[in-house]
């Protein structure tokens, strides 16, 4: 909530494009896949998420760091991933 406020309301649901700026060698991730990765002349990345779906506001997620992960794909042709800490 310092973010930006939020509310438990079913009137007050929205959607979301978020757009992160991240210092090298971390990763961006949020609750949608990217739609755009732009490395800016400072060497930051600026990481642009695909719009969520209308959601309560204190839903959506975003983590910046250093994350190993893992990804596969299910029996529908979903690309699943799990992150973690290193």
């Amino acid at each position: 909530r310092r973010a930006f406020p939020c509310w438990d309301e079913p009137a007050r649901k929205a959607t979301f494009v978020l757009t992160l700026t991240v210092p090298p060698g971390t990763e961006a991730l949020s609750n949608m896949p990217e739609a755009e990765h732009v490395v800016l002349a400072s060497g930051q990345n600026k990481v642009t998420f695909m719009e969520t779906p209308k959601m309560s506001t204190y839903l959506l997620v975003w983590c910046i760091g250093e994350f190993d992960s893992v990804a596969a794909l299910t029996k529908g042709g979903v690309l699943c991933k799990v992150f973690t800490p290193p």
